[in-house]
């Protein structure tokens, strides 16, 4: 797709059955895309690129996504796939049945500044928040256990992360974040010993965090 098309309004040929990788990069212009029925592989990384849509609208009748809200889901609401970045929503609560969200769901969304995943989320891809500049606090739910690897970057106001299960896997020397946040934890939970990753850790006291403008919960 031309980065520099003129356009805000795109739908895809009702032929198309797939994207290749990287098909809207950089298409800057477009404020919504509509997705036809037949479409169903996103490419890699998925619509990412669209950094200043607003919604996506998916045919009622493809078997593979679907659009809610204008954020774009597979079918069976268990992928989130994109976010769309300039989404007028401060505070978003990832719906439960969700199981994974793809690479680069959440990239420069502008808007947002809190962010609650649900406990049946098991999979986070890297680069999952990319440059969300308001961003300032994201709730794990219990079913995050495995590597969180480079999925929140470039977040320049994040400061906290809330996690209402076990630590997770982390490495020190692969950074979940380079912002300068602190991951709490719940009283109770295990595996928490000092830093996770690279960040430092805290006991959570919800009734305090509840209070914070930026809280999601």
């Amino acid at each position: 797709y031309p980065s520099a098309k003129p356009i805000e309004h795109y739908a895809i040929p009702e032929t198309v059955t797939h994207l290749e990788n990287n098909a809207f990069t950089h298409a800057s212009n477009l404020r919504s895309l509509h997705i036809p029925a037949l479409t169903s592989d996103l490419g890699e990384p998925g619509l990412s690129g669209l950094t200043n849509l607003s919604r996506f609208t998916v045919a009622a009748s493809n078997p593979h996504l679907m659009a809610l809200d204008g954020i774009l889901f597979s079918k069976d609401q268990t992928r989130l796939f994109r976010f769309p970045a300039q989404k007028n929503l401060q505070h978003y609560d990832i719906p439960a049945g969700v199981e994974r969200l793809e690479q680069g769901a959440f990239n420069r969304c502008a808007h947002l500044v809190s962010v609650a995943i649900p406990d049946s989320v098991t999979t986070l891809r890297p680069n999952l928040f990319l440059r969300c500049e308001n961003l300032a606090s994201v709730v794990f739910g219990k079913g995050v256990s495995r590597d969180l690897t480079h999925i929140l970057l470039q977040c320049s106001n994040l400061r906290r992360l809330y996690f209402l299960g076990d630590a997770p896997v982390a490495q020190e020397f692969y950074p979940i974040t380079d912002a300068p946040a602190v991951a709490f934890y719940l009283p109770g939970t295990s595996g928490w010993k000092g830093n996770l990753g690279n960040l430092p850790t805290q006991v959570w006291n919800p009734a305090i965090a509840a209070g914070a403008a930026d809280f999601g919960l």
